[in-house]
């Protein structure tokens, strides 16, 4: 089991499988089982925008964090996959009118959609530069009640006039 701090999880390997198929690093559905690497350690997230599950598809997640002395846990999550029907609508609020630099404030809301109580709708935020210009993008995963929150770091905003567009992949 691994037994470190969060702060010394090496890697996560993701293999996620709707029962016949597998998802490949790449995107695509194998026949294998395939192991792929999150791109974090504490929060992360998957595009699986380009795979083609069906719907109604009962859907395997298995997740395997190594520690730095090489240990492993292992977490498995199963969910059906299911299209919505209808739009998400996204409320956000932000913490401040005003923020000064160096001053912390956080970005949050709520997403809301025709499914209830679905965890681990994904949320993202795009900073952009004034000039249009995308300079970071950060998802956040919604509980289960569709409410989301983003404390925004020192870093996150580079710039007066900078926007944050906030959108969703459900």
């Amino acid at each position: 089991m691994s037994s470190d701090t969060l702060s010394h999880i090496h890697k996560i390997e993701l293999m996620i499988t709707d029962g016949t198929y597998y998802a490949a690093d790449d995107q695509r559905r194998v026949d294998q089982p395939a192991w792929f690497l999150a791109n974090g350690t504490y929060a992360y997230s998957i595009n699986t925008s380009l795979l083609q599950w069906d719907e109604g598809a009962s859907c395997t997640i298995t997740s395997k964090a190594i520690d730095a002395a090489g240990n492993t846990n292992i977490s498995i999550h199963t969910f059906t996959y299911e299209n919505p029907k209808e739009d998400s609508q996204i409320s956000c609020n932000v913490s401040q009118e005003k923020v000064y630099i160096g001053e912390p404030f956080s970005i949050s809301g709520q997403i809301t959609h025709e499914y209830d109580h679905v965890t681990g709708v994904f949320v993202g935020l795009t900073f952009f530069s004034p000039d249009r210009t995308i300079h970071l993008k950060k998802t956040i995963i919604a509980n289960g009640d569709g409410f989301f929150s983003y404390p925004v770091k020192c870093g996150d905003i580079n710039q007066e006039g900078e926007q944050i567009s906030v959108g969703s992949g459900i």
